[in-house]
């Protein structure tokens, strides 16, 4: 029972290359939301892990800053002398 008529023929062609292709872009959708949505989580875990080292870091400047506590005068202080002295063309 197949249609000799020329245009049910034709609307039978696409339904079944609609019916195919719409199986696979639902599908490349579904993969393509799996990977943004694995995206979004590394992302906030990566900013998570940052944050931490960013107090960890601060916690360990202000112990260092404790223990030697003219270390951050003085090295600001020799880094803006060689700033001043490299302006000037001084070595």
């Amino acid at each position: 029972m197949f249609a000799t008529d020329p245009h049910q023929v034709f609307h039978r062609s696409i339904e079944a290359v609609w019916r195919i292709d719409s199986a696979r872009g639902i599908t490349r959708l579904i993969r393509l939301t799996a990977t943004a949505k694995g995206r979004a989580i590394d992302l906030f875990r990566r900013d998570a892990a940052a944050e931490r080292k960013y107090e960890e870091l601060a916690r360990e400047l202000e112990a260092f800053e404790r223990v030697i506590p003219f270390f951050s005068n003085h090295l600001c202080f020799q880094t803006s002398c060689r700033q001043a002295a490299s302006a000037k063309g001084v070595a």
